[in-house]
């Protein structure tokens, strides 16, 4: 009876410490896998971190370029009105040109008249 007993506690103890290997086989597994995941995220992370700051410098170039837009436009509008007066200035002279041709002209018909 006593051996039967200790049988009994022998396999007693067997199963909980077949039960104690499988339950940290079964941790060491997950431990493993949350080390899997932590490693992932990690990389994802370091990942989003580069495009943010790739996204940060083209958001940067972006307004720099659109500065760069803003001020040509500014300068091109300013020439455009810098032409604008030449063309009214190179029409006057024009008209004044044409209107002494005119005199002169009409002086010279006058004088072949005479």
């Amino acid at each position: 009876r006593e051996r039967a007993e200790l049988q009994l506690a022998v396999r007693m103890a067997e199963k909980e410490a077949s039960a104690e290997q499988a339950s940290r086989e079964k941790l060491s597994a997950a431990v493993a896998s949350l080390g899997n995941e932590v490693a992932f995220t990690q990389e994802r992370h370091a990942e989003i971190a580069a495009a943010l700051d790739i996204s940060a410098n083209a958001n940067a170039a972006a307004a720099a370029l659109r500065n760069e837009l803003e001020e040509a436009k500014a300068a091109a509008s300013a020439e455009r009105q810098a032409l604008v007066g030449r063309s009214e200035q190179l029409e006057s002279a024009l008209g004044r040109v044409r209107s002494e041709l005119l005199s002169n002209a009409e002086q010279v018909g006058h004088e072949l008249r005479l």
